[in-house]
């Protein structure tokens, strides 16, 4: 099955009941897309597993999996199973398949290439038509060609109408005033999880010294560990933890770098300092507060 068959088999809401692999050449943002219109059209609620075989446990009967649409997220799938189309509403969102397997799943794969300039502009056009076509092209640059911090600026655009959307899109980040140094704490999260070191270098040197925007920085990330956690080693949906589906598979893409091990570990700090940040216990000059946090959080 090709990307286009399976769109005419969401519009004619004629899917049919199989196995699903997205092989996807970049984000995984597009595959995601369609698992959740399969979703909605087979009127089934998403659940992320961690394998295939999710279905077979006995658990899995108490956990009403039974009535979800399973899905794995994984950079290369090669789990070896002897039939693979007992695997019904289960789809595995991967980079790539692993060539022992390749043969045996190629009836399932649905590969999804890097979407085209023109197809994103069309997209963001369709989703804010306040836009005007320069507004498109320096969003589309200003996030880093990034389909999932794309949709979340979309997200806030979408709030407005009309040319208020077009104002709205230069004020949060298209404004020439707007630099770097000026990192909103949600950009300087991710930075800190993609080990992003130039941009932290950069945020460093225009780091705030106000308390108020360190607590409220720290109390992002534990929040942001708390989702990674949940979304890449337990079965909790966006809707169980009470986020959109963007803001969930972004901290499970962002977060790759940490084990769970490790995940849990700054967990255990981040409530450790954001306690003595509220009792007035934490012994470090708050000039350096900043510094002793992301230093340890890039352990």
């Amino acid at each position: 099955m090709t990307l286009r068959d399976l769109k005419i088999s969401i519009q004619n809401n004629d899917i049919p009941d199989t196995f699903f692999i997205f092989e996807c050449a970049a984000d995984t943002f597009l595959a995601s897309t369609y698992v959740n219109a399969i979703c909605e059209s087979k009127q089934l609620e998403r659940t992320v597993v961690d394998t295939i075989f999710t279905q077979d446990s006995a658990l899995s009967l108490v956990m009403g999996f039974e009535n979800n649409f399973r899905v794995i997220y994984v950079d290369t799938f090669a789990e070896a199973a002897e039939d693979y189309s007992k695997f019904v509403n289960t789809a595995v969102i991967c980079k790539s398949i692993d060539k022992k397997i390749a043969k045996l799943v190629s009836e399932y794969v649905i590969k999804v290439a890097a979407p085209k300039s023109w197809q994103v502009y069309d997209y963001i056009s369709k989703q804010c038509p306040g836009l005007s076509e320069q507004d498109i092209a320096d969003l589309w640059k200003a996030v880093g060609q990034d389909l999932h911090h794309l949709q979340n600026e979309l997200d806030k655009i979408k709030l407005f109408e009309g040319p208020q959307q077009s104002r709205v899109a230069y004020e949060l980040i298209l404004s020439p005033g707007t630099k770097l140094h000026e990192m909103s704490n949600f950009e300087v999260v991710d930075a800190i999880f993609k080990k992003d070191i130039q941009a932290i270098k950069q945020y460093l040197l225009y780091a705030p010294q106000s308390g108020n925007e360190f607590l409220g920085l720290v109390s992002l990330l534990i929040n942001k560990v708390k989702v990674a956690l949940f979304a890449m080693y337990s079965t909790k949906s966006a809707e169980d933890l009470g986020i959109s589906s963007g803001q969930f598979y972004h901290a499970k893409n962002n977060s790759l770098s940490y084990s769970q091990q490790q995940l849990q570990e700054k967990l255990e700090f981040l409530t450790s300092l954001d306690l003595k940040l509220k009792s007035g216990l934490l012994d470090i000059p708050n000039k350096t507060q900043i510094n002793y946090l992301i230093i340890e959080m890039m352990r």
